[in-house]
């Protein structure tokens, strides 16, 4: 017998909580309208977007729980702010914040 915190006998591994209320339809326009500013239309690019954010893997948008949907409303501003930028492959010219020195 096993006590560990990760037990591998533990039935509970690999479900989702059947507790959680599904987003709202609020939440679903909001989400909406921020995939088309980050011009993600397909539903796979969608799907693995909100893995990636969350760490949550759905295949139906009837899956997405009202506070995954709000962890995703919250992350997505971040992305799109991100893939706005023009990237010049040199990691300093990258960078997402000022360091001290170009605070001089």
């Amino acid at each position: 017998m096993d006590d560990g915190l990760f037990s591998l006998d533990d039935p509970g591994i690999n479900k989702r909580s059947t507790d959680l209320d599904p987003m709202s339809p609020a939440q679903r326009q909001a989400i909406r309208a921020l995939f088309a500013r980050l011009g993600v239309n397909d539903a796979a690019g969608q799907f693995a977007l909100v893995e990636e954010l969350t760490g949550v893997r759905i295949r139906s948008v009837t899956e997405l729980d009202e506070p995954t949907a709000q962890l995703v409303i919250r992350m997505l501003p971040g992305k799109i702010a991100t893939s706005a930028r023009t990237h010049t492959g040199n990691s300093w010219d990258d960078r997402d914040e000022p360091t001290w020195i170009d605070r001089l």
